[in-house]
Parts: structure tokens; C-alpha cells; sequence
């Protein structure tokens, strides 16, 4: 009867296989987005934006600084949806402003360091810290070109990030209610080696969260697959020795 087995294994392992490939789907807009303003900078100079301080150049179609420090920045009422640019991560620190007072996304590099990324918020006069990431993720895409996209849910004030569609922590995990209102969106550097391009912002959320895990740092997948495995080893086992006549 050993041989029975064979296929109600095959099933099982198929089945954990397909559940496992299903969680590792990379994410999807959720709907068309709703673009509230984009620039890809070819050749349209700083139309729209406000230069703070410092100088910049779009003479390569891509925004550069040319002197620094330097913050650009252009009018954005936009709170929640979907904030989006292409970033060449090639210096010590660049600045994301959503809000001059409100929310900054950091992309930092010490000499000699590891380059991490920060999601901060303002208040007491200054900038805190709420989630830092300091990972291979994060490592592999300094010195290049690297897609960024920054969504904020209108339901729960949720804030994510992506750098080229890889989530940088589960839903549910960063949630900041204090500010209602964005007015700007700038960009501060403090080397002459960053560049940008391709910034749009939309307000609806292009993207679909990772879900929520219900073990920190285990991913539900594997869970679920173990239960799988687990309860169909357990059946096959006492199929077995419901079986008369059962070979070893």
C-alpha cells in the first residue's frame, strides 16, 4: 500500500508549491491612477518649480544639482495617493519632502557606511525618525538608478515605500495621523552626485500594500505551507494504518 502515498504527497506538495508562488506575486495598481501633476524633466526646465537655495540642471534630461546643498521644490496639495520619481542614489544625503513640516523620506550614505533609508516626521522643531531600514534591499540599490514609489491611504493615514516594487515593511506596520494636509513636495541634497527624473504624483494609492504578517520577520506563506504539509502527512499516516496488510 506504500505506494498509494505517492500521489496524495504529490497533491499536497503542488498544492503548498502553488500557495507559496501565490504570496510572492509582486504587487498590482489597485486602479488607474488619478495623476494629479508629472514631469520627466526633458527639456522642460524648472517650469512649476521653486528653487530654495543651491542650483540645479536638467540639461541631461534629469534633475541634478549642480551646486550643494540645494532644495527645489513645487507646490503639492495632494495628502494622500501616490508619489512617485526615479532616484540615482549616488551621494551622502537626499531628502524627500512631502510637507516642509510634515513627512521626509531620507536616502543617507556615510562614508564608509551603509546606506539605509528613513521615513521621518517633524515635529518639536525638528525631524524624528518612526522606521528606518538598513538591509540588502536597500544596499544593492545605492550607486543606481532606483524607482521609488510613496503611498499614503486615505482610511488609516498609512504610509509605504517601494524602491523598484519591493516593499520595505508589511501593512499596518507604519502609521502616522497627525498631519492632514501636504502642501509641497521638495527635494534637498546635500552632494552634486544625486539626480532625478520621472516625478508624478496621483491622488489615489497605484499600489497594493504587502499584507500584514502574524509572526514579525516569518513570512504567512511558509506558516500556511507548514500547516499544509503538516495536515496532509497526518492524513496520509492514517490512511495507513486504517490499511490492512500495510508494507514496509
Amino acid at each position: 500500500m506504500s505506494g498509494n502515498r505517492r500521489p496524495i504527497v504529490f497533491v499536497i506538495v503542488t498544492l503548498g508549491v502553488l500557495l507559496l508562488c501565490g504570496s510572492l506575486t509582486p504587487r498590482l495598481p489597485t486602479c488607474a491612477a488619478n495623476v494629479v501633476w508629472e514631469t520627466d524633466f526633458n527639456g522642460t526646465g524648472f517650469a512649476l518649480w521653486h528653487i530654495a537655495y543651491g542650483s540645479f540642471s536638467t540639461s541631461t534630461n534629469a534633475l541634478v544639482p549642480t551646486t550643494a546643498p540645494a532644495l527645489i521644490m513645487r507646490t503639492c496639495y495632494t495628502a494622500h495617493g501616490t508619489w512617485s520619481f526615479d532616484l540615482f542614489w549616488n551621494g551622502t544625503r537626499a531628502d524627500i519632502h512631502l510637507n516642509m513640516d510634515g513627512f521626509m523620506i531620507r536616502f543617507y550614505c556615510a562614508p564608509g557606511g551603509d546606506p539605509y533609508m528613513g521615513l521621518y516626521h517633524y515635529t518639536g522643531g525638528s525631524y524624528h525618525s518612526f522606521v528606518t531600514v538598513e538591509s540588502e534591499e536597500v544596499t544593492r540599490y545605492h550607486e543606481s538608478w532606483v524607482s521609488v514609489d510613496v503611498t499614503r491611504d486615505v482610511s488609516n493615514d498609512e504610509f509605504m515605500v517601494y524602491l523598484n516594487d519591493t516593499a520595505l515593511w508589511g501593512s499596518g506596520e507604519v502609521i502616522q495621523p497627525i498631519y492632514d494636509s501636504i502642501t509641497d513636495f521638495a527635494i534637498e541634497c546635500t552632494d552634486t552626485t544625486f539626480a532625478f527624473d520621472n516625478a508624478a504624483v496621483s491622488d489615489t494609492v497605484d499600489i497594493t500594500p504587502p499584507p500584514s504578517t502574524s509572526i514579525p520577520g516569518f513570512p504567512t506563506a511558509a506558516i500556511l505551507l507548514g500547516v499544509v504539509t503538516a495536515l496532509g502527512l497526518g492524513f496520509t499516516r492514517r490512511r495507513n494504518k486504517r490499511s490492512p496488510g500495510r508494507t514496509t
